[in-house]
């Protein structure tokens, strides 16, 4: 195009739908993505200061009581993205997610398999 051409035509509507599309799907992928970076947080192994190795087990004993509340509040962002894009999250759980036993207390620990 010549930028001495005057511009085309922009449909505003149209354009402001396809925003609004935009926007959704990143606002979605965005969630999703985060959702993955807190599971990766706490089921990928890390070294520490002193080199190390730590992981979930040990995140999980310094969570203490609040540990039951990240497993719910991860569940429900987990079920709402499965009820918008079923099978979303699946590969995420397969590569991350280990059997747990929420106490009464509040704590989590890793169960044995």
């Amino acid at each position: 195009m010549n930028i001495l051409n005057p511009p085309p035509v922009i449909d505003i509507k149209q354009q402001t739908a396809t925003t609004l599309i935009d926007y959704t799907r990143n606002s979605f992928d965005n969630l999703l993505r985060r959702w993955e970076i807190g599971m990766s947080l706490l089921w990928s192994e890390k070294i520490d200061e002193n080199g190390v190795a730590f992981g979930a087990r040990e995140i999980l004993a310094n969570l203490g009581t609040n540990a039951k509340d990240l497993f719910v509040i991860s569940e429900g962002l987990r079920s709402y993205l499965e009820s918008i894009k079923p099978d979303c999250t699946q590969d995420i759980m397969n590569k991350y997610y280990k059997p747990v036993t929420i106490h009464a207390d509040g704590t989590v620990t890793l169960d044995e398999v």
